[in-house]
């Protein structure tokens, strides 16, 4: 009886995983990075980041799904008196998957990386202020996909949680374009 009752759930399972959208991605991204920082006489500020990221989407079934990628984004942010803040992030990600509906499905993880960040501002005596920070980085990503078969636009954040001993912090808005290589 216990090997019917195994065979019929891994049948089930194996339906489900044929049925599902899994498979290789990769995607490249376009946003906004509003940085803040505790550094002194230095403030944040907004900008312009770009992005890439490649990782395995795993689908259990049409509703639920798991994936996991590297992303590195590049970022510059500018604030008052002529500063440049220049951040790189590379993180490990895994984001749990709901898709309610076939078209749309939301998604919430966590990223665990480094990121390096740096400043410069002029001087009224025309010397350049720099401040370097870099580290262990931790984001909570979020955000929602819209899905086209094989191709996916995507609206989200990284939001963090930890970020270079709490000097510089990062909240990068983000929209992306991501394509799945199915097998």
């Amino acid at each position: 009886m216990k090997k019917l009752i195994s065979g019929v759930l891994a049948l089930g399972l194996l339906g489900a995983v044929a049925n599902a959208e899994s498979g290789i991605f990769a995607g490249i991204n376009v946003g906004l990075p509003i940085v803040s920082t505790s550094v002194a006489n230095v403030e944040g500020g907004f900008g312009w980041t770009v992005g890439v990221d490649v990782g395995y989407k795993f689908m259990f079934n049409d509703m639920f799904g798991l994936r996991g990628y590297v992303d590195y984004y590049f970022a510059q942010a500018y604030g008052k008196n002529n500063l440049t803040l220049t951040q790189n992030l590379v993180a490990a990600n895994v984001d749990f998957i709901y898709a309610p509906i076939e078209l749309i499905d939301i998604y919430v993880g966590i990223g665990a990386g480094y990121a390096d960040y740096s400043s410069t501002m002029p001087t009224a005596a025309t010397a350049v202020v720099s401040t370097d920070q870099s580290g262990f980085n931790l984001p909570i990503n979020v955000g929602v996909n819209f899905n086209f078969g094989a191709s996916t636009v995507s609206v989200g954040g990284k939001l963090p949680i930890l970020s270079v001993a709490n000097t510089f912090r990062s909240w990068i808005v983000k929209a992306e374009y991501i394509y799945t290589f199915s097998f």
